[in-house]
């Protein structure tokens, strides 16, 4: 199955996100970690202060107006979290299965960020989030995050998986992931790479450690205790290798 909104509410963007009078200037992954949100995309990172002390991971749409944007938002069923720095360019919203974001102010990043080597020369790039969810949120999330980002929503390598990919130019896309059992919605980052085993042996000394082994993928746990998944997707194009 493959769907594509009627009127993505941040679609006007999509075409090219280098229009300053588009809505929608890109997309980047956000940790919150210690009490301060942090982003990074185009080799370029924000912070600002939060009342937290977990480490959190959000997904941040860069918009060039967030009041409006986040209004759009409200109207399909978002939540505000916290409104408090809307003018200095920030907004945190729960959508309607309960997976929270951000939507901060676009500042002109156009750059997919490149691939990383490591010091075997296997490459990888965090160029997707995953949106774990209860199944019965889960149709809902797939029409929120069709809508808000007017991106088309395919179905994914497995039965529980659905994609929603973004133009080319973004550095990311979503995949949301049907759970089995009953459980609030959260976020882990994935990683393509060309060469798991060898990217998996570079992070072990890094600190992470392995959770659990899979056809196309190995879930790991970053040393204060994030999972994340190492994929068998191409770094450059995010497909499936073969």
């Amino acid at each position: 199955m493959t769907t594509t909104a009627r009127s993505g509410l941040l679609s006007p963007a999509l075409a090219s996100i280098a229009r300053t009078s588009s809505l929608m200037g890109t997309v980047s992954v956000g940790f919150d970690v210690g009490g301060y949100h942090m982003s990074h995309v185009d080799r370029r990172s924000r912070s600002s202060r939060r009342n937290s002390s977990t480490q959190i991971l959000r997904l941040d749409l860069a918009v060039a107006d967030v009041t409006i944007a986040a209004a759009m938002a409200r109207d399909l069923g978002a939540t505000p979290l916290l409104e408090e720095e809307e003018e200095e360019g920030l907004v945190v919203l729960r959508s309607p299965g309960g997976q929270a974001f951000c939507l901060v102010s676009w500042c002109g990043e156009s750059r997919r960020p490149a691939v990383v080597a490591g010091p075997g020369g296997a490459i990888s790039r965090l160029d997707q989030l995953s949106f774990d969810l209860a199944a019965d949120v889960y149709d809902r999330e797939a029409r929120f995050w069709q809508e808000l980002t007017g991106w088309e929503v395919r179905d994914g390598s497995r039965p529980e998986f659905r994609v929603v990919k973004p133009p080319a130019t973004m550095p990311a896309r979503i995949l949301l992931q049907r759970l089995d059992e009953p459980r609030p919605a959260s976020t882990h980052p994935d990683l393509s790479c060309s060469d798991r085993e060898a990217v998996r042996a570079w992070h072990e000394s890094l600190g992470a450690a392995v959770v659990a082994r899979f056809p196309h993928w190995i879930t790991m746990r970053d040393p204060v205790g994030g999972t994340y998944c190492l994929t068998a997707r191409d770094p450059h194009t995010g497909g499936l290798a073969d």
